[in-house]
């Protein structure tokens, strides 16, 4: 697997963590409680709820605004961890809003998802910017190489 699609990988799955995880505290001890009256496969289905949830927002984002923002960022010459970090908290609040907004019609209602989803954008768009800072690095070390002597002779 290109290293390109293990950090998409990993930054959806932070984002996942990060969107869904604080929820997780609520879930487990929810269906453990409920154990004896739903089942084990419900109960794992409740557990897994906002992991289950959270990925088709965490996809979504990278590849609205995770992937968008690395184009226009690399286009500018404007890369950095803070660029990614406050484009994926502001593009994960946009997205959980525009997802209460839809569904209810007005923004007075569940503002704190929003939360949640800051967390996520924070946590997809840090995995996505360690990765691109090190290709920066990579990219930086191979201009600044010195040139193979031998092929400048030959060609």
């Amino acid at each position: 697997m290109p290293s390109h699609l293990k950090a998409f990988c990993a930054a959806v799955a932070a984002g996942t963590m990060g969107g869904g995880g604080p929820w997780l505290l609520l879930s487990i001890p929810l269906a453990i409680d409920r154990l004896g009256t739903i089942g084990l496969l419900d109960a794992i289905r409740v557990m897994l709820a906002p992991l289950l949830f959270g990925a088709p927002f965490a996809l979504l984002g990278m590849l609205t605004v995770g992937l968008g923002a690395t184009r226009v960022l690399h286009h500018i010459s404007r890369e950095s961890i803070l660029s990614y970090l406050a484009v994926g908290a502001i593009g994960g609040a946009i997205i959980a809003l525009l997802f209460v907004l839809i569904l209810s019609g007005e923004l007075t209602e569940y503002p704190l998802f929003a939360i949640f989803s800051v967390l996520g954008g924070a946590g997809a768009s840090l995995t996505w910017g360690r990765h691109r800072m090190r290709l920066k690095r990579v990219r930086e070390e191979v201009k600044d190489a010195p040139a193979n002597p031998i092929h400048d002779l030959l060609f």
